[in-house]
């Protein structure tokens, strides 16, 4: 039932596994989006990546299709006609202070009371609840260490004498900032406030300069798992929604995708939180009552059972964690559920596109200093 398609990553995917009847392949177009009078339709706005690329629309018959829109920068959703916005967690919480988006009435969402409790950490939030999850990992493998023992930490990941072997990492510092907190020492809570300290970059630096010369740059996912398949290297930073899907197609193809392990000590996590925006046309000091259309729609995407099968669809966990045991056993260790969520260092992306400038510019000037291996972009 969750077991992904080959094109999963297209919108097209929801459909099937949402298991709604009557979907259309490939992108919806705009005349799609409309039905009769009697049909109510809500229009979704992603964010998380700092710009609006999909929409979901929503009907009373439960159908799901999407189209592309032209992109928006972050924050500026209230200038078009979403009724609810994808935000990261942060971000949701900040725009939540700032009176941007609304509180959301969880009571009137939530069909039981038990729903409630089965969320991830933060995934309820007074003015946004959470639908998915996943992290930045790192992936290993696991055929080098049959005989010997394999690393299970961020400090084993740095440890090119203990645990040697390539790293392929992607062209960021984002996940390998936080990761030389924790190295040197720092507790989990406390990794963004120092990141915020003048010794920063230093200790970035310094946790770069143990994995050299064992580094390899890429720009994608697909680059990174393509060097682990084909052993060029022995570890790789990915997400894990993209680690699922790759699982995928090697089943299809016939493949082998039983050599991935993956090390879930302080792996970053992201979710992405449903808001109900507050529109430029209304007043701010007017109380804003969201629409029982909107509400409906989050009724019927956070439903738990449902949350796992959208979110799953695209390689991710579901926010809500009661129905995770149906996850097929070959992608349970990609996936940040169970005892994998105890680990985690939750991204916070505002931080990044606030406070993350000098940090990324020192990054991208030591990459281009440093005699490690590149590979150039797809």
């Amino acid at each position: 039932m969750f077991c992904l398609q080959n094109q999963i990553y297209m919108l097209s995917a929801l459909f099937a596994a949402a298991g709604i009847a009557n979907a259309q392949s490939g992108m919806a177009q705009p005349d799609e989006m409309t039905d009769s009078s009697t049909d109510t339709h809500v229009l979704v706005e992603s964010l998380i990546s700092g710009h609006a690329e999909t929409i979901w629309g929503y009907h009373n018959n439960h159908q799901l299709s999407a189209l592309v829109v032209s992109k928006t920068i972050e924050g500026d959703y209230q200038n078009h006609d979403a009724d609810v916005v994808e935000m990261s967690l942060h971000d949701a919480m900040a725009a939540c202070e700032r009176g941007d988006i609304n509180l959301l009435p969880l009571d009137e969402i939530f069909s039981a009371e038990s729903d409630l409790g089965d969320y991830v950490w933060n995934g309820l939030q007074p003015c946004a609840v959470g639908h998915s999850v996943w992290a930045d990992i790192i992936t290993f493998d696991n055929t080098m260490y049959l005989d010997k023992t394999a690393p299970e930490s961020i400090q084993d990941f740095f440890d090119i004498n203990a645990f040697p072997g390539k790293r392929v990492l992607k062209r960021t510092p984002r996940g390998l900032a936080e990761w030389s907190q924790m190295i040197a020492g720092v507790a989990q809570q406390d990794v963004y406030p120092l990141l915020s300290s003048k010794s920063a970059w230093s200790t970035l630096e310094s946790a770069l300069q143990l994995l050299m010369p064992e580094v390899i740059w890429v720009d994608s996912d697909r680059q990174a798992l393509e060097l682990l398949d084909n052993g060029t290297a022995t570890f790789a930073l990915v997400s894990s929604y993209k680690l699922v899907r790759q699982i995928t197609e090697r089943e299809e193809s016939g493949l082998p995708h039983d050599h991935y392990s993956v090390i879930w000590s302080g792996a970053i996590a992201h979710m992405s939180m449903l808001t109900i925006p507050k529109q430029l046309s209304q007043s701010n000091t007017q109380a804003i009552i969201a629409s029982e259309k909107t509400l409906d729609f989050l009724r019927y995407v956070v439903e738990p059972f449902r949350n796992l099968r959208l979110s799953s669809a695209f390689g991710y966990a579901p926010a809500n964690k009661s129905h995770v045991d149906f996850i097929e056993a070959q992608y349970r260790h990609a996936l940040p559920i169970n005892l994998q969520l105890d680990s985690l260092i939750w991204s916070n992306d505002k931080w990044w596109r606030e406070s993350g400038a000098e940090i990324e510019e020192s990054f991208q000037a030591y990459i281009r200093n440093t005699g490690a291996i590149a590979t150039g972009k797809n």
